[in-house]
């Protein structure tokens, strides 16, 4: 499989219909023609869409939560399905593994926190690709992930 790790701006953009919503799913409608591609995210990404939504958004919480519940069991946002992953396949990862490797990826690529746990999830599912808007490109600094900015997926698929 081909995994392509959803990142938090992504949700972001598709649920709040900003200006930069339509790259985004003429992306995510190239890469879903890529023959094993698969869209995968986290249980993180959505607490931090809540965080970001409500705080910087100012969404009402009560809306957010709907909404973001509804993204979360159907599995699907604006017609693209995806599967969120486990912290760790292994029941033997605990949780105190994570933060460990959490703070030993911020030690070493210093990606902001909320980046590095997302690396972390990624890297135990070995998901290699990530979609994001992310203007500092705090992905390109963490070796075995490549990020993919929807603008430089628009014509890489014919």
């Amino acid at each position: 499989m081909n995994f392509f790790y959803l990142d938090t701006c992504i949700f972001v953009t598709l649920f709040t219909d900003e200006d930069r919503r339509d790259v985004v799913v003429q992306a995510m409608a190239n890469i879903n023609q890529i023959e094993d591609a698969v869209f995968v995210t986290s249980d993180f990404t959505f607490v931090e869409m809540a965080k970001v939504l409500i705080n910087t958004k100012k969404h009402n919480p009560k809306a957010t939560a709907k909404g973001i519940n509804k993204i979360t069991k159907s599995r699907s946002i604006d017609g693209f399905d995806f599967t969120i992953l486990p912290t760790s396949p292994s029941p033997k990862y605990t949780f105190d593994k994570f933060w460990a490797d959490v703070g030993q990826n911020m030690n070493l690529y210093n990606p902001g926190w909320g980046d590095s746990m997302h690396c972390v999830i990624m890297k135990n599912n070995d998901v290699e690709n990530i979609l994001s808007l992310d203007a500092k490109d705090d992905f390109e600094l963490v070796p075995g992930i490549n990020l993919f900015h929807p603008e430089d997926m628009l014509d890489s698929i014919e």
